[in-house]
């Protein structure tokens, strides 16, 4: 898979005379920007991908309207961009200690869209899997003279179906804007061509971005305060920095099953799909256990993870949820956090200790010795909602409390994320996995006006929908990666480090969760 690349950039210093020019900075990085650039720098962190499969009106589908089809797409990419600053912004000095966003003149949309086709589906399934991989584990380059974001676009010859794959640099925006800027894109191409900014064909997709500055947004910890205790804020910093007693009951519930290894991260990616009939269904089953879907994902890897991996290799288990930290931020005349591209994410622990790991395997235990699947089914499916609650319990305490006493609050403290990221790849793993749950993605079609498939005739939508992130070399061992489309299919995404973490875990995990939402999202009152 080929990158889009482009003509090599002028970096600053490089004039047709050869005088150095003055970078025009925005603002240096926030807490958790320069989080998340120090693990680009470090190469321990590469992509991040929503990938849509978009249905294309009939009069743009057939092969006579191919040149048509791509300029209504780009016009639609560029009044995306003009919207959303992070994506037409550089990164100036990454890999130094405090790196800062860089206005630019120009973004040229040629260097960032790529539009692969292909004659048959089987090819297009493939294809699409492999540009997928290749993308979120391609590095960005030349940071500090176009922005870091990229889009690849396939089609099987003359189909109703395209599919945009959006992959971006996480210091400019986090997993909910990855869906903003589809549902963005998707209003751009419904909308009339006169109502916003068009690009002439051909040679002249270059945007003028000039004047980013005047509306980029400031880090998460200047849109509201993140007021942290004294106790909080030294038990965090004490826990980054302590060392690791073995034998601690902290030491035993790191990753140990899951060494860390600083090779470039290669992806691998199981996919879980889940029809939205029997999305309703676990839903309402979610719901009849006070939890979530998210909080039933905790509980089903819980025990995949306990029945996957022996008491030595892993007596307890650390984990994570993504939160998207929009809900406890403010509007304001200037900033609408909603409908704002940035990091604006923050997570949340969750902890399987010694005690709670061993009752989950007493459970698996005795469902082994049920006479029939079902009482097997019925004996794990307690302790998978067990879990499912106590998940959504800390993900409600983490809400209830806001902005106090937050992770991102104390992130200012560290003096170099560089030498952070470092030292953390010196330690033992510390999470084994990872759930981030963007929710539902706005179809763009109701009820009344949508057919069957891409057979509608109509409107540009939104049919289909990926989440997917690149391996992380010190994150959790295992991340999963959920989106649905309104009224359409759940698709999660399984995500691990290949040649690192034990594919046999992660498959076994992936299958798991597959063998649980399906008996879940058969209506089964009981369970």
């Amino acid at each position: 898979m080929t990158v889009p690349n482009g003509a090599t950039p002028e970096r600053y210093g490089d004039t047709k005379k050869g005088a150095a020019t003055k970078p025009r900075l925005i603002r240096k990085l926030g807490c958790l920007e320069l989080y998340q650039a120090s693990l680009h720098a470090l190469d321990m962190y590469r992509g991040t991908s929503i990938a849509c499969t978009y249905c294309i009106p009939g009069r743009l589908a057939s092969s006579g309207q191919q040149e048509e089809l791509e300029e209504a797409l780009h016009s639609a990419v560029a009044r995306t961009v003009l919207q959303h600053p992070v994506l037409q912004v550089g990164i100036y000095r990454e890999a130094s200690r405090k790196p800062a966003y860089l206005q630019l003149d120009t973004v040229d949309l040629r260097q960032h869209v790529e539009w692969r086709t292909v004659e048959s589906e089987d090819e297009l399934e493939a294809m699409a899997r492999e540009t997928l991989i290749a993308q979120i584990d391609t590095k960005f380059e030349d940071l500090e003279v176009r922005p870091a974001w990229r889009i690849a676009v396939l089609r099987r010859r003359d189909s109703r179906a395209l599919e945009v794959n959006f992959v971006w640099h996480h210091a400019l925006a986090d997993g909910m804007s990855g869906k903003m800027f589809h549902e963005t894109l998707l209003r751009h191409l419904t909308s009339v061509v006169g109502d916003g900014p068009m690009i002439p064909p051909d040679e002249s997709r270059i945007l003028d971005v000039s004047n980013s500055a005047r509306r980029f947004p400031p880090p998460m910890e200047k849109m509201v305060k993140y007021p942290v205790s004294v106790g909080y804020t030294l038990s965090t910093l004490w826990q980054d920095v302590r060392p690791q007693m073995a034998g601690s009951a902290r030491h035993q519930v790191l990753a140990h099953w899951a060494p860390l290894r600083l090779t470039p991260p290669k992806t691998d990616i199981r996919r879980v799909r889940l029809s939205n009939e029997r999305l309703r269904v676990v839903l309402a089953a979610c719901r009849r256990h006070s939890t979530t879907l998210t909080g039933l994902l905790h509980g089903i890897v819980a025990v995949a993870l306990s029945s996957l991996l022996s008491k030595g290799r892993a007596a307890g288990f650390l984990a994570k949820t993504a939160m998207n930290m929009r809900v406890a931020t403010p509007a304001s005349a200037s900033l609408i956090p909603k409908e704002t591209m940035a990091d604006i994410v923050s997570v949340v622990g969750h902890t399987y200790d010694l005690k709670t790991t061993a009752g989950i395997r007493s459970k698996i235990e005795a469902a082994a010795t049920q006479a029939s699947e079902k009482g097997r089914q019925v004996t794990l499916a307690e302790v998978v909602w067990s879990s499912a609650t106590a998940a959504r319990a800390d993900i409600k305490k983490a809400l209830d409390k806001g902005v106090k006493d937050n992770i991102i609050g104390v992130m200012g403290f560290v003096p170099d994320w560089r030498d952070h990221g470092r030292s953390v790849a010196k330690k033992p793993r510390e999470s084994s996995w990872v759930i981030t749950n963007l929710g539902v993605i706005e179809r763009g079609v109701s009820d009344a006006q949508e057919g069957e498939g891409c057979d509608d005739g109509g409107k540009w939508h939104i049919e289909g929908a990926s989440f997917s992130i690149n391996a992380q070399s010190t994150g959790a061992a295992i991340s999963l990666c959920v989106i649905a489309v309104e009224r359409g299919d759940l698709v999660l995404d399984v995500c691990w480090q290949r040649d690192v973490i034990d594919s046999m875990v992660a498959e076994g995990v992936a299958q798991v969760i597959e063998d649980w939402l399906t008996y879940f999202g058969t209506d089964r009152p009981t369970t």
